[in-house]
């Protein structure tokens, strides 16, 4: 498996509106834009999410967002995507997708997710791939669910008012 590490061990402390932070060090911050993050999202359950998240893909067809919410649906309902400590990370495979990327949502409540520690989510990072899924994109996934399940990351995401703040945290969060 592809390893995706920080030189970094312990998290940089990133304050609110910090302009003078180091560098990106997370992967995911090449992932994800401040456009694909949104916050305090009025959903009432994954289906509505996933639509949420396919609005925020830039395709040149909208019509592809409504595919990206099937193919996000059907891949959690083969197995719960919520990785537990009120995350989840779905992901799919998306037919014209140029490179992989990332969505990141707040919904406005916690969601019931079905998660195996049974805490609903706060926490959403979607992982859309090229179809089809290379070896990178299975390793990239298998890292991005280890590296969302560090202490102390949602608490920091909870604390986040806005998108620009959301993304520098998860920029600037050590890769493990």
């Amino acid at each position: 498996m592809l390893s995706m590490h920080s030189p970094s061990s312990t998290p940089v402390s990133v304050t609110r509106g910090d302009a003078d932070a180091p560098g990106p060090t997370s992967r995911l911050s090449h992932l994800l834009r401040p456009e694909r993050i949104a916050l305090d999202v009025p959903v009432r359950d994954a289906d509505a999410l996933f639509a949420h998240i396919g609005a925020l893909v830039p395709m040149r067809d909208r019509a592809a967002a409504t595919v990206i919410a099937r193919r996000l649906a059907r891949r959690h309902a083969r197995r719960s995507t919520a990785i537990g400590g009120g995350a989840a990370l779905p992901h799919a495979e998306i037919t014209h997708l140029p490179a992989p990327l990332a969505v990141f949502v707040r919904p406005s409540r916690p969601l019931p997710f079905g998660a195996a520690d049974g805490h609903p989510v706060r926490n959403v990072v979607a992982l859309l791939v090229p179809k089809p899924a290379t070896s990178a994109d299975h390793a990239l996934l298998a890292d991005l669910t280890q590296w969302l399940q560090q202490p102390g990351l949602h608490a920091a995401l909870g604390a986040c008012d806005s998108a620009g703040k959301v993304w520098r945290v998860l920029a600037h969060w050590p890769w493990m």
